[in-house]
């Protein structure tokens, strides 16, 4: 039987992402009022800075350190609508025909304008809030303010940072209840020298790919002689008053720059001082060599950022915990000596070494708080249409020399930096690559006309105008009334008028001239007035969201399936929707006729049904939570149990004898018969060998250790997925179905049943699925491996990594050599060895049935009672 590595984690996982048990607070199509926030001078650089900064969390809006846009994702949104008005004057231009009492114009135009579009009130949902929270412009947000419950609850920052160790609150958030309730998972999940790591890392990053952001203002228990010294204890502070006033207090940054103080240097002149000590002792020892003397008397921590185990101040890992210890003790402000002999830490807290960049350490952010770009554009290629009555005609439709707009979208980078943070928890090394792997079992995306989508109030994007010139040409026509003929003058005073007023006499005035009974008016001039509607599509691309859906919802990694592993199977959750979010955006500009309408971002409305609303669904008490959304799963099951179309076998892929295979009878089984010969016939495996594994793994055992009970009406439910096989769930590996599988090894092989079904999404539990998957494995093992070259089990050579059949006549070592990859892999050695111990039929194969010394047990020639030997057997004889 092949094994692989056994599943943990959901149970931690969900102990840790709870937030408090809260109601959620989410409100569908809520309308944008004006965006509180205020975009601080315009920032050049990421080298710049400012003060007052907006908020802990989104520094610097719209004034992003990467100003290229990278791995956006593209959307459809809804049509812009333009409206152009084109008047005509009668008598005037045009070609005109006379019809008796009307005249028909018909026209022909060439329009070209500069459009000016500005989109206002688009902002971002459910990534973050920091406009309805405490920032520098207003101590309560913007109306209408935010609890913490709706913080964790509406918003993937907030629920992922907490709410705990944000610059503007000081220590107000950090309560016993807070930390335990909303102080995000990982902050509960990570070690602390892995979020000393993550905050490293981001001081590391200032200049390059963050600004050197205000991360904590604190206060000096010496009061204002430890202010100037930086000496004592320090105790975070609030530090804006919320009127746009500069931050208060002593200001730290992430690194030291102008008058702020930061964790870029090091902690000072005493551990300096500690270092010329050791200088004035080492003549006192000539036989010591001065690292010894460092090492038990000196060499201090003298970095404002905390040592880590597998880094000291050479990027070196400590030589020994008691090292590391000693390094933490004196970053904390503490000066340490390591007592010889008996190697242990003595500290004492040095009032002449800074506490402070311990004490305010944890509100250096765990990530990025960058905005990104992204965009809005009017399709280059672009499905404009003019809207059409019964004699207007909109043609050659175009809109170029585009400016689009930019979009500034914040906790982009901020969510998938902390999502990566949170994997690193379940996912192990060899599937890191894969943390923000294509989405599985997610319907397809939702289509522009989309009416599901899931909005709240977010951050403001800061919008830029799109500008281009329309061009397009109208052809339309208007009917007037005729001009009558009479005996009159004509007007103007010309042709067959000789002045002014005119003279009497015959005829009909020509085009452009009026014609008048003497005495009477000048006639009116008739107008025409057509309305031109032209639909410009418009497409959004928004940064990073395609990691972030992954890593959070839908990817094979993803967090969300850790809690509902069972999405889009037979008995489980259905399918994830890939849901847009929605904002509102109100266009203006000359012409634009639509002023009111939504931009769609692709996969947002998704992270918050999932990942924000059926985490905590999950982990609540029954009906404490909302109900989440799922589509269909597209497992199929039929009443009658039908099956996809399966290929009639020949040959040697078709059974040869239809008799009783432990306790199953094959005679009375058509449709086992049928899925075992299909597998056969399409991976080119013989027939029995295929039963033979079955029965090797107790899929047919009798009396009181038979695990399934063997008819046409089960193997047709087992088969179609209206019902799991006994005791196998699919989520639970290795699996439990006919024969075992690892789960990483079922996913290498899981769609070996597509090539008769293209669509059905395959399950470990389900008969057909695993036979078909089993039947490839068999195909893959028969070549063997290096490994095996100049071994023999049960008597036979082992094929070396060839020499495999192409159809289902196989030899000897064929069948041998699948047999002992399927239980031992393709290692060979003293454990692995060979399926070949007498009286191991019944063990179920692996390390029970290997014998000892190599193939030294039962042989081909002789048969017997091994695992090998039964398999063996029965694939011999059907």
């Amino acid at each position: 039987m092949r094994l692989s590595t056994p599943k943990m984690l959901r149970i931690l996982l969900a102990g840790v992402l709870f937030v408090g048990a809260f109601p959620q607070i989410r409100n569908l199509k809520l309308g944008i009022g004006t965006a509180n926030a205020q975009i601080p001078p315009n920032i050049n650089s990421c080298s710049d800075v400012g003060d007052p900064e907006f908020h802990s969390l989104r520094p610097y809006q719209a004034s992003p350190c990467q100003t290229e846009m990278d791995s956006t994702a593209k959307f459809c949104g809804n049509e812009l609508i333009f409206h152009d008005t084109i008047k005509e004057e009668y008598p005037g231009g045009g070609t005109c025909t006379d019809n008796g009492t009307k005249v028909t114009c018909k026209y022909e135009e060439i329009i070209d304008k500069r459009l000016t579009i500005d989109l206002s009130g688009a902002n971002l949902p459910f990534m973050g809030n920091t406009e309805n929270v405490p920032n520098s412009q207003t101590r309560n947000g913007s109306d209408p303010p935010l609890d913490d419950a709706d913080k964790v609850n509406g918003y993937v920052s907030w629920y992922l940072n907490g709410i705990i160790n944000r610059a503007e609150d000081g220590t107000s958030k950090t309560t016993d209840y807070n930390l335990v309730n909303l102080s995000g998972p990982l902050n509960k999940l990570l070690p602390g020298a892995i979020l000393d790591a993550q905050r490293i890392e981001t001081i590391g990053n200032v200049d390059s790919d963050n600004h050197n952001q205000i991360a904590v203002c604190g206060d000096s228990n010496l009061g204002i002689i430890g202010d100037i010294t930086g000496l004592g204890s320090f105790t975070p502070g609030e530090c804006y008053e919320g009127n746009d006033t500069r931050a208060k207090g002593r200001v730290f940054r992430l690194k030291s720059q102008g008058g702020d103080d930061g964790w870029s240097d090091d902690l000072g002149w005493w551990s300096r001082w500690i270092g010329m000590m050791v200088d004035k002792l080492a003549p006192f020892f000539p036989g010591v060599a001065r690292d010894v003397i460092e090492t038990y008397i000196g060499e201090p921590w003298n970095k404002r950022i905390p040592p880590l185990p597998w880094s000291d101040e050479d990027g070196k890992p400590f030589a020994t915990e008691d090292l590391y210890t000693k390094a933490y003790y004196e970053w904390r402000g503490n000066t340490c000596v390591l007592i010889p002999v008996i190697n242990k830490v003595v500290c004492f807290d040095n009032i002449l070494v800074p506490n402070k960049y311990a004490d305010l350490y944890s509100y250096v952010p765990l990530s990025s708080t960058e905005d990104l770009k992204g965009q809005v554009i009017i399709d280059e290629a672009s499905s404009a249409t003019g809207v059409v009555d019964d004699d207007v005609a909109v043609s050659d439709i175009t809109f170029s020399n585009q400016t689009p707009s930019t979009l500034f979208f914040s906790h982009m980078q901020e969510s998938t930096e902390l999502a990566s943070a949170l994997q690193d928890t379940f996912v192990s090394s060899s599937e890191q690559g894969n943390k923000t792997g294509s989405p599985t079992n997610v319907a397809p995306p939702a289509a522009c006309t989309s009416v599901d989508v899931r909005s709240n109030k977010g951050d403001d994007l800061f919008a830029t105008q799109l500008t281009g010139n329309l061009h397009y040409e109208v052809k339309f026509s208007c009917e007037f009334d005729s001009i009558p003929t009479c005996s009159g003058s004509c007007f103007p005073n010309q042709n067959l008028c000789n002045a002014e007023g005119g003279t009497a006499g015959t005829g009909t005035c020509p085009v452009g001239r009026y014609c008048c009974s003497i005495p009477g008016p000048r006639p009116p001039v008739q107008t025409c007035t057509k309305d031109i509607y032209i639909a410009l599509s418009t497409t959004s691309s928004t940064p990073k969201v395609e990691d972030i859906w992954s890593q959070l919802v839908a990817g094979p990694q993803s967090i969300f399936k850790k809690i509902f592993p069972k999405t889009n199977t037979t008995g489980g959750m259905g399918q994830i929707k890939d849901i847009p979010g929605s904002t509102n955006i109100t266009y203006t500009g000359l012409g634009i006729s639509q002023q009111n309408t939504d931009l769609k971002l692709p996969h947002i409305g998704g992270i918050s049904e999932y990942f924000l609303k059926g985490i905590q669904t999950a982990l609540r008490p029954k009906g404490f939570g909302e109900p989440i959304s799922f589509g269909e799963s597209e497992a199929s099951c039929s009443g009658d149990g039908s099956l996809p179309t399966l290929p009639p076998a020949s040959g040697d892929c078709k059974l040869g004898t239809l008799g009783m295979v432990g306790s199953a009878n094959l005679s009375s089984l058509p449709t086992l018969v049928s899925i075992v010969e299909a597998a056969s016939q399409n991976y080119d495996v013989p027939p029995g060998l295929i039963l033979g594994v079955m029965f090797g793994e107790g899929a047919f055992n009798g009396g009181s250790s038979a695990k399934y009970e063997w008819t046409e009406e089960n193997v047709k439910k087992w088969s179609t997925g209206c019902e799991s096989m006994p005791n196998c769930s699919p989520d639970t590996f290795p699996s439990t179905g006919v024969v075992p599988f690892f789960e990483a090894y079922w996913n290498k092989i899981k769609d070996a049943v597509k090539v008769v079904d293209p669509d059905r999404v395959p399950s470990p539990c389900n008969l057909m699925d695993a036979v078909f998957a089993l039947a490839k494995d068999l195909n893959q093992s028969q070549n063997g491996s290096g490994a095996f070259s100049g071994r023999t089990c049960y008597g036979i050579p082992l094929n070396a990594g060839f020499g495999g059949s192409s159809n289902c006549s196989w030899d000897g070592s064929d069948y041998e050599t699948a047999i002992r990859v399927w239980e031992f892999g393709t290692a060979y050695n003293s454990t692995y060895t060979c399926a070949t111990l007498t009286g191991s039929c019944a063990t179920g194969g692996g390390a029970s049935a290997a014998c000892p010394g190599g193939d030294v047990c039962e042989k081909v020639s002789s048969g017997g009672s091994s695992h090998n030997s039964c398999v063996w057997g029965v694939a011999h004889s059907h």
